[in-house]
C-alpha cells in the first residue's frame, strides 16, 4: 500500500492541486465550515484521510481498521460518519478521533443526515436494503427491503420525503415519516448518484449507461431535462449558491452544468478516475476522490474579489417593532432580536443625520428614552463575505453610558469576531467598524445601548 506522509501536497495549476493519499480513496466530503476535506479509503487498512482545504495539506490519518466507503458530516458540522457494510465509525470534527461505533448496521455506497441531525439513512446495495437510524439512540427506525438496489440518497431540506437512485432505472421517493416508498420516477437505464438543491426544488441524478445528467422537478416528481455528458457520470455535487452543478466523470474531468439553462457550461480537469465529488459550503472548493491515482483533486473556485455596498438610498422606508419580525434591504435580512421597552423600534429611516459618513437613508434603532438596549442582526441574502465595514454613529441623551455591541458569525452562528465601542453621557460619537479579513462571514449581530445610525456597509467577498 501506497502511505502519504502528512503534510504532503503538490500543485498542479494555478487553481486545480492533486494531493496524494493513501490506496484507493473511494469516498469524500466536505466538513460544513468548508475547512476540510475527509476522504475515505476502500482497502482493508481501514483509514480516514483528513485534509485542510487553506493549507492543501494532510493533517491527520485516522486508523479504522477496516475498509470504508460511504461519508457524511453531520448538519452541525459536529461529527463525520464513515461506513463499512456491517458497521459505522463516528469521528469528532473538533478531535479528528474515532468517538464511537455503529455495530451491524452500516453501507456500502451512500449515507446521509437528515437536515436536522437527528437521523441517519443508509444506503445498502449488497443486501439490498435502506435504513433509516435515530442519530441520539442509534435505533432503527424503519428497514426498507424493497429498495430494489438503493445507490445514493438525497433528504428533502422542505420536505418530509427523501429520494434514492435504483439500478432498475428508477428514483424512488420515500415517505421518512411512515418509511414507505410512495412514487418511482423513471430516470434512465442505472442512476447511481444523486444530489438535490437548498431549497428540495431540484434533483440531479447520474446516469452512468446512458451518460446523462437527468434533473428531476421535485414539486411535479418528473424529469425536466436530461443533460448529455462525455462519458459515464459516477458522482454530483451542487455548488452553495444552486448555481452549478459538478459531475464527476469515469475517463476523467468534472462537466459543470448550469442549472438554470440545464445545459454544460465548462470542464475542469482533475486526477484519473475520480469517483466522488464534494463542493465546499463557502463556495471556495471542489474536492474528487480519484481512485486509481490514489490522489484527491482539490480545485479553487475562489472568482475574483467583488464588493457591493448598502447605502439604503433605493431602499423603501419602513420600520419593525415586534422580535423576530424582518424587513430586507436585498443584500441583507435584518431581524429585530431583544428590545427592553415597548416604544423602541427599528427603521429605514432618514433623519437628517449630517455626519462624516453617515447621511441620507439609513438604518436607526429608535430609542424614546435613549437610555434603552436594542439587539438586532443584519444577515447576508445571498452566500458569505470575507469582511464588512459600516459606519455607526449617534449616542445617549441620557445620563446612561452610550455603547455598540458588534458580532460577526458565520452561517453556523460561531462567533468570528467582536468590537465594543463606548461613548460618553449626553454626547455623540461616529466610528467604521471593520471586521478585518474572516472567512465565511453570514451574519452581523449588533447590541445598542442610545440611538444608533448605520450606513454605507460594505460587504467584500473573495
Amino acid at each position: 500500500m501506497t502511505k502519504n506522509p502528512v503534510n504532503s501536497t503538490s500543485a498542479l495549476t494555478n487553481n486545480r492541486f492533486d494531493i496524494p493519499v493513501s490506496d484507493r480513496p473511494i469516498g469524500i466530503a466536505c466538513s460544513r465550515d468548508g475547512k476540510l476535506a475527509i476522504v475515505t479509503h476502500d482497502h482493508p487498512d481501514g483509514e480516514v484521510t483528513i485534509i485542510e482545504l487553506a493549507t492543501l495539506k494532510v493533517i491527520k490519518i485516522i486508523k479504522v481498521g477496516v475498509a470504508v466507503r460511504a461519508i457524511a458530516v453531520s448538519p452541525d458540522n459536529k461529527y463525520i460518519v464513515v461506513c463499512w457494510q456491517n458497521g459505522a465509525f463516528i469521528i469528532s470534527v473538533n478531535t479528528l478521533e474515532v468517538v464511537s461505533a455503529i455495530e451491524k448496521t452500516g453501507s456500502d455506497v451512500s449515507v446521509e443526515f437528515s437536515p436536522d441531525g437527528k437521523r441517519l439513512y443508509f444506503c445498502k446495495l449488497s443486501a439490498p436494503q435502506l435504513l433509516i437510524m435515530d442519530f441520539e439512540t442509534k435505533e432503527v427506525l424503519h428497514s426498507i427491503w424493497d429498495a430494489k438496489s438503493p445507490q445514493a440518497i438525497a433528504i428533502s431540506p422542505t420536505r418530509t420525503k427523501a429520494y434514492f437512485s435504483s439500478d432498475n432505472g428508477m428514483v424512488n421517493v420515500l415517505d421518512v415519516i411512515t418509511g414507505e416508498v410512495i412514487n418511482s420516477i423513471e430516470v434512465g437505464k442505472n442512476p447511481i448518484d444523486v444530489a438535490i438543491n437548498s431549497d428540495g426544488s431540484l434533483l440531479c441524478v447520474c446516469d452512468i449507461q446512458n451518460k446523462t445528467i437527468s434533473l428531476v422537478d421535485l414539486e411535479d416528481e418528473r424529469v425536466v431535462s436530461t443533460t448529455p455528458v462525455e462519458s459515464s457520470p459516477w458522482a454530483v455535487a451542487i455548488s452553495h449558491d444552486d448555481q452549478h452543478a459538478y459531475v464527476a466523470l469515469d475517463e476523467g474531468g468534472v462537466s459543470v452544468i448550469d442549472l438554470n439553462t440545464f445545459k454544460e457550461v465548462g470542464r475542469l480537469g482533475v486526477g484519473r478516475d475520480p469517483v466522488d465529488i464534494a463542493v465546499d459550503r463557502t463556495g471556495s472548493f471542489v474536492c474528487t476522490a480519484n481512485l486509481t491515482e490514489n490522489s484527491v483533486s482539490v480545485i479553487s473556485l475562489r472568482s475574483a474579489p467583488s464588493e457591493e455596498t448598502e447605502d439604503f438610498e433605493s431602499v423603501e422606508l419602513q420600520k419593525i417593532t415586534e422580535v423576530k419580525e424582518v424587513m430586507s434591504t436585498g443584500i441583507f435580512n435584518v431581524t429585530l432580536l431583544e428590545k427592553s421597552d415597548p416604544g423602541q423600534s427599528l427603521e429605514f429611516a432618514n433623519i437628517g443625520w449630517n455626519g462624516e459618513q453617515v447621511k441620507g437613508n439609513l438604518l436607526y434603532n429608535f430609542d424614546v428614552f435613549a437610555d434603552r438596549r436594542m439587539v438586532y442582526s443584519l444577515e447576508l441574502v445571498v452566500g458569505v463575505a470575507t469582511s464588512v465595514v459600516f459606519w455607526v454613529a449617534g449616542g445617549n441623551i441620557g445620563s446612561s453610558i452610550p455603547y455598540v455591541d458588534v458580532w460577526f458569525f458565520d452561517e453556523f452562528d460561531n462567533e468570528l469576531n467582536a468590537q465594543h465601542f463606548v461613548g460618553t453621557p449626553y454626547t455623540f460619537l461616529e466610528r467604521m467598524v471593520d471586521s478585518g479579513r474572516l472567512e465565511g462571514i453570514r451574519k452581523i449581530k449588533i447590541r445598542t445601548n442610545g440611538q444608533f445610525l448605520i450606513d454605507n456597509i460594505t460587504v467584500k467577498r473573495g
